[in-house]
């Protein structure tokens, strides 16, 4: 019974590739196209299974991140675009 959390990714995922392989294989349908669907999918999934809606983050964490480095008094303005007119 120790084995058992390790081994049920272990097995989902093979039966995930598995379906994949298939499809791509058997179906000819495109790798791609057959990845991002069961990325969708198994996120959809996840997201059920958690019983959850939307995950958001808006914790201010990830504003915190990008900022890092930076000095925190500089404001960064956007630059203004200028309209150049053409040799005459």
């Amino acid at each position: 019974m120790d084995g058992a959390p390790r081994l049920a990714p272990v097995a989902a995922g093979f039966v995930v590739g598995l379906v994949n392989g298939v499809l791509i294989a058997r179906a000819r349908m495109a790798p791609f196209i057959v990845t991002l669907a069961a990325l969708l999918g198994l996120k959809g999934l996840a997201l059920v299974l958690a019983r959850q809606d939307l995950l958001i983050a808006n914790s201010g964490f990830f504003a915190r991140v990008a900022n890092v480095g930076r000095d925190k008094n500089v404001t960064t303005k956007t630059p203004t675009p200028r309209r150049f007119a053409p040799p005459r």
